[in-house]
Formats: structure tokens, sequence, C-alpha cells
């Protein structure tokens, strides 16, 4: 007998582990963005004192050379910390590329090892075998001997990358870890911020338009943007045509600064007025919002869902607050929705709305697991919200007045998403675009005075369609893709216009007359709350309306329950034939 010596190759290394938390590396490049952000303002308002003629004589100029000192020291601050602050972004990049790399390497080792152990059970099977099956073991020896070695060699770069990076980001932050290396560090760097802002079809700028603001914004490199977001971040947030991320960032840093500011007083005890309390309230609901996205989880794929702030102002329509979040990105999502809320919904209720587009969102990605979806709870214009001696606009819910406004500003939002969208890279999205209560007028308006690209109108609660809207139609959709929703005893649906009864907001688009498409939303508890009740049922889970919203938006329109529609007898009052209806618990995929 003759003895065959077949060699085997030692297991591959053990995969080193690649520690480091992107979230943490990422929230860290924002925090000094914000610093760089604060020190920028810092810098502006000391220059401003240098310019000033405020007084004379010897005190002035002391004080402008402390002025002047303070400005080159903030500014030296601000552009180090920018830099910095896309070191940290570039590592963070990096940092996930390499786990990445790392959990590649795990499956391969996996499947490295279970081949090494089934050629070894083999070879020791192997008895009175032929010359043939030899060869074969060699060869799978062999095999497995070149992909372990290539395996210990991809293994090796990763951990030297691991290292090389790890030592460069080590490196740039020793070199400015102190005031002079800081100063020395600022020798070159310039600030583009404000000259930017003065380029032609910039924010702000005459005959500025979404998409010259779009064809502005992707005309700068990357350090270019980042200036822009620390150096401005409000108008860089505020600015339809800008992508969503960027507004995210740039949000995201004037929410950090209002809160640090305004929680600092409050602790300290110091007095603050009305209008600093409502701001840090309205900062503090962003916030919440934006934490409460990233509790929850993707119900198809279980991962965590990324929340976009794409508008925050806390200081405007006299304070009330402008605030938009996304649940998913609606620049590369390819089911998108848009929802409007009506009275009584202000920049402090969106914590709120979050949760209600948040449940869009769940329903919607079980209606189609296989396409990505976002939903956005858009508060961007002066719903009727206020009482009393801070303001009467709540009186104007009994006109479209607040909803004209509101449908401008919506359609530039609407034109800004899409605008900003790279189709060659995500496809067109299918848009939604939903209006409760008033925010349903806020809609038609939006759609019938200056046109809104969605593929979609969803109506649910509405006390009228507009002015302009006596038909489906007269949204610029096919009457087919102009849906309403209202249960029999919302009250406020009741006040929109069928045939000559109703107020001043337009005509009920459940009504027979409107020619919309009619869907249930019934809910099953009806008649056992009070009389508004029903009408902030509409996204609830499990109900019937947030199951049909959700067929909607994934484009499943076949799934849509339709409803028998008002109608407007000449012999008496409206006719609602969902009253008589007993209403259905609808499997909306998750309990509240």
């Amino acid at each position: 007998m003759t003895t065959v010596t077949i060699a085997i190759p030692a297991e591959p290394v053990a995969v080193a582990e690649v520690p480091g938390d992107v979230a943490a590396v990422n929230a860290f490049a924002t925090d000094l963005l914000t610093v760089s952000s604060g020190l920028d303002d810092l810098a502006t308002f000391a220059g401003d004192v240098v310019g000033g003629e405020r007084w004379d004589g010897e005190a002035a100029e002391a004080y402008r050379r402390a002025a002047v000192g303070t400005a080159d020291d903030a500014d030296d601050r601000s552009l180090v910390l920018r830099k910095v602050s896309g070191q940290v972004e570039d590592y963070a990049t990096g940092l996930a590329d390499r786990q990445r790399r790392r959990a590649t390497l795990a499956e391969r080792r996996s499947t490295l090892v279970s081949d090494r152990q089934g050629l070894l059970a083999d070879v020791n099977a192997a008895v009175d075998v032929s010359d043939a099956e030899i060869d074969a073991l060699e060869q799978r020896a062999e095999q497995l001997r070149v992909s372990i070695a290539t395996f210990d060699e991809d293994h090796a770069t990763l951990v030297d990358d691991c290292r090389t990076a790890d030592e460069q980001m080590a490196e740039q932050l020793r070199a400015v870890d102190t005031a002079g290396e800081v100063t020395q560090s600022a020798v070159g760097l310039a600030d583009p911020a404000d000259a930017l802002l003065r380029r032609p079809g910039a924010p702000g700028t005459d005959g500025a338009t979404v998409q010259s603001v779009h064809d502005w914004w992707t005309s700068l490199d990357t350090d270019q943007q980042q200036a822009l977001i620390a150096a401005h971040p409000q108008v860089i947030g505020h600015t339809d045509g800008i992508p969503t991320a960027a507004r995210d960032q740039a949000n995201r840093i004037s929410v950090a600064r209002d809160l640090a500011r305004l929680e600092t007083r409050q602790d300290s005890g110091d007095p603050m007025s009305f209008a600093e309390r409502r701001q840090l309230e309205r900062a503090q609901a962003a916030q919440t919002a934006l934490d409460d996205v990233a509790a929850r989880e993707d119900p198809v794929t279980g991962e965590a869902l990324d929340g976009y702030l794409s508008l925050y102002d806390p200081t405007a329509f006299d304070g009330d607050g402008a605030v938009a979040v996304s649940v998913g990105n609606p620049d590369t999502a390819q089911n998108v929705s848009v929802s409007v809320p009506g009275m009584l919904n202000d920049g402090a209720s969106i914590e709120g709305g979050t949760e209600s587009v948040g449940n869009l969102y769940a329903t919607a990605r079980l209606a189609n697991p296989d396409q990505s979806v976002a939903s956005t709870m858009w508060i961007g214009y002066d719903a009727p919200s206020n009482f009393g001696l801070h303001g009467l606009d709540t009186v104007q819910v009994i006109d479209e007045g607040l909803a004209d406004a509101g449908g401008d500003r919506l359609a530039d939002f609407l034109d800004g998403m899409r605008t900003v969208r790279d189709e060659d890279a995500h496809g067109r999205a299918h848009l939604t675009v939903i209006g409760h209560s008033y925010g349903s007028t806020t809609v038609g308006n939006a759609a019938t005075d200056h046109g809104i690209p969605a593929d979609d109108v969803v109506l649910i609660g509405s006390p009228g369609a507009g002015h302009a809207a006596d038909h489906a139609t007269d949204l610029g959709l096919p009457a087919d893709h102009v849906w309403a929703g209202s249960a029999s005893e919302d009250a406020v649906s009741h006040l929109a216009r069928n045939g000559w009864v109703g107020t001043g907001l337009g005509l009920d688009p459940t009504d027979e007359d409107f020619g919309a498409q009619r869907f249930q939303a019934e809910n099953v508890q009806r008649g056992t709350h009070d009389w508004i009740w029903d009408h902030n049922q509409y996204y609830q889970p499990n109900t019937e309306s947030l199951y049909n919203m959700g067929q909607i938006v994934a484009g499943n329109d076949d799934g849509v329950l339709s409803a028998e529609h008002r109608h407007d007898p000449w012999y008496g009052p409206m006719q609602d034939p969902e009253e008589d209806r007993q209403p259905v618990r609808r499997d909306t995929g998750f309990e509240p």
C-alpha cells in the first residue's frame, strides 16, 4: 500500500474587530460643525462691532481692538473646526466601509473553515482510492491554500487600513488641540460662504427659483457646500431646491444651537420672554420628533429608520414656527408622501405629526414590501392655531386666506422635491400629497392655483377642497387619482359645501358631484367619543383610513376599499351612506 500525503493548509486567521460607532462619529462631526457655525456667527457679530460707529475715544479704540481679535480668533476656530468636521465625516464614511469589509471577510472565513473541514474529513476517509481521486483531493487542497492565502492578504490589508485611518484621524485631531495650532492651521483657509450666496441663482438673489437654486447648489463642490451649511444653516435648511440630506444637516445645526442657547438660559433661571419660551418649545419638539423616528424600525427589514429635518424655522409666522420631518429619504425613495395637517397645528405639533407619518410609512411599506418609502409631515404654512392675546389666526379657519398662502409654499416645497431628485439614479418617485382638515383646503389651493407635481392627491376630513375646485379634475389630475376619505361622524367634514349648503371652503370632496374616489374611512369606535374625535383618527393603526392611504401611497390602487359618495338630495340635508355601514378593523401590519 502506498501512502500519499496531502498538505491541508492551516485555518485562515481570525477576523479582527473593526471597533467604532459610525453613528456616533457622524454625530461628533455634526457637533463640530455646529460649534463652527456658532463661532462663525460670533465672528460676524464682532466684525459688525468693529465696523460700527457707536462711540469715539480711547475706550472705543480699545474695544474695537479687542473686537478685531475676537473676530479673527472666532473666524480661525470656525474654519478649522469646519475642516476637522469634514475630516471626521470622511473617517466615518471610511469606518462604515471597513466594517462592511470586515463583515464580508467574516463570511468568507466561515466558508473557508467549512471547506477545510470537509476536505479534512474526505482525506481521512480516503482508503484504497484511485489516482484520479487523489488528484482531485490534491487540487481541492491547492485551491483551498490559494483561497486562504488570498483571504489572509485581504485581512492584513484591512488591518493595515484600519491602523492607518486611526493614526491619520488622531494626527488630524492632535494638530489642532492647542490655540496656537488652530491659528497656524487657519493660515491659508478661506471662508467662501458669503461670496457663494451672492452667485446668480443662489437663495435670495434676484429671480431665484427652485430650479436655479438647485443648479447653483449642484455647481458647488463638497467643501463649498459644507461651508454654506456651517455659515448659513438657516438659509440652507429653509430653501427649496436643495437636497434633503443637506437641509437636514443644516437644520440639525440650527436645532442644536437653539437648544444649547435656550436650555442654558432656562436651566440657569434667567428670565425668558414669551417668544424665547415658544422657540425653545419648538426646538425641543423638532428634536423629539427626530429621536422618535430614530427609535422606529422598518417593518420589512427591521433596520433602524432615518429621519430628515427638511424644514425648521421656530420663529416663522410670528412664532408659530415652520417644520417638516421625513421618515425615510424622499430624494431616493420610490413611494413618497407629503402630509399637510390643518387647524391647531404649528411647529410644536411635529412630534404628533411625525407619529402619524411614521404610521403611514409602515403601512405603505408593508403594502408593497419590494419598494422603498418616505413619508413627510409638512407644517410649512401658517395653519389656524392661535387664540387670545398671542394671536387670533384660528378665526381665519372660516376662510381660505391662510390656505391660499400655504398652497403657494406647499407648491414650492413639492417642486423642490421633484427638482432635487436624481431620476437617473433613483427613478421617478410616485408622489402622494395628503391634506387633512384645513390642510386639505391648502392642498386644493396649491393644486388649482399653482399646479403640483403629484401623482395622487388624498383629501381627508375635508371642510372643502378650495374655491377653485368644483371637480376632482380641477386639481390637475385624472379623477381616478384624486381620493377622498371622511368618517361619517367627522363633524369638520360636514362643514364643506354639499349642493348649496356649507361654508366657504369649497365643495365636499366626498360628494358625488366632486367626482373623486371615496374610500372607506370609518372607525370601529365610531360614536364612542366626542364630536371632534373622529376627525383626528385618520392616521391611527388598524383603521380603514390608514389602511387605504397606505395602499394609495404604495401605488396599489386596486387594493383601496371604496365607499359610496355623499349626496345632497333636493328634499333634505346631505346623506352619507357610510353611516349605515358597520366599520371594520383593517390590519395595517403593526400595533400602536
